[in-house]
């Protein structure tokens, strides 16, 4: 964005409070004819950099297409129709940052308290991914995360689909759903996940067309 769409692309680096402020400085950007992303470089409280309003704009979904904003939809649609499998790899760069146990502290990342009616703070664009403990199957989605602890998550499954029938199901055998949540994927993967396909259809494959 910055090289190719500088007018899609707000970076803020002062210091930005993760209480109420940063999401008022989204609400403000989304006024503003480009939409833009907003890129905070310091969030109080925490190392990592922040970005929010990805997915905001026609126009920047079209560039992550590769296509023209009136070609957007017919993309999607044609692309959504050819499947690509994911290829297993037996390492990625993520691995090279591991906590494990005790020094996993959630607390870490930058998650924003957004409105003075939320419970806490909020992770409000992670992709929530599991198998059906019946099939194997798995499914990836939005799901708000509320954060309730450093090892702890409150998860909605208020739509009752996909991911709610697998917690039902491991909840009948006894068992925990084994989750992993996904922070940052590129957009065209969360556009992949807002898709409803039928039942029996691997959403990392819809994802992978796209």
């Amino acid at each position: 964005l910055k090289a190719e769409c500088p007018d899609q692309l707000l970076e803020v680096g002062e210091a930005v409070s993760p209480e109420f402020e940063a999401t008022a400085m989204v609400m403000e950007a989304e006024r503003l004819p480009s939409c833009p992303t907003v890129m905070f470089g310091n969030i109080t409280g925490s190392q990592f950099s922040m970005a929010a309003n990805v997915l905001a704009h026609r126009p920047r979904l079209a560039w992550a297409f590769g296509t023209s904003e009136e070609r957007l939809v017919h993309e999607f649609k044609e692309r959504i129709q050819q499947p690509v499998a994911p290829k297993v790899l037996g390492d990625a760069p993520f691995r090279e940052n591991t906590f494990l146990d005790e020094a996993v502290d959630l607390g870490q990342l930058p998650i924003l308290t957004h409105f003075e009616q939320d419970g806490g703070p909020y992770i409000t664009a992670g992709l929530v991914v599991a198998r059906d403990p019946q099939s194997g199957m798995s499914t990836v989605g939005f799901h708000r995360m509320q954060l309730k602890g450093p090892r702890r998550l409150g998860v909605s499954l208020h739509s009752r689909r996909r991911m709610f029938e697998y917690f039902r199901r491991a909840e009948e055998k006894g068992e925990p759903l084994e989750a992993a949540i996904c922070i940052g994927v590129p957009p065209l993967l969360s556009l992949g996940a807002l898709t409803l396909p039928p039942a029996g259809t691997e959403k990392f494959a819809l994802q992978g067309g796209l």
